[in-house]
């Protein structure tokens, strides 16, 4: 799975969206994100396989579940592939 290019995560004091670079260069907001769906997108964007990416977010949120972090991020890889931010 890769994010499409146009795709793209902003993040600022508060929140942290999903943006979507348009034709004439601006950014459009697309959606909100959490934090760890946020560090799933980045885990995405540098290849990395799965498991590492469960691996990933239980360490950095401090041992989370590990089927509630893989059933998460089977839910987040097919909401993206859904709405078109990403692909195969």
């Amino acid at each position: 799975m890769k994010i499409k290019p146009e795709f793209f995560i902003s993040y600022d004091e508060d929140d942290i969206c999903i943006l979507r670079r348009e034709a004439d260069g601006s950014a459009r907001e697309v959606s909100p994100i959490s934090a760890s769906a946020a560090m799933a997108w980045e885990c995405i964007e540098r290849g990395m396989t799965r498991e590492a990416m469960i691996e990933a977010i239980i360490t950095e949120f401090g041992g989370a579940d590990p089927e509630q972090v893989t059933a998460d991020l089977d839910a987040l890889t097919a909401q993206l592939l859904t709405l078109g931010y990403a692909e195969e």
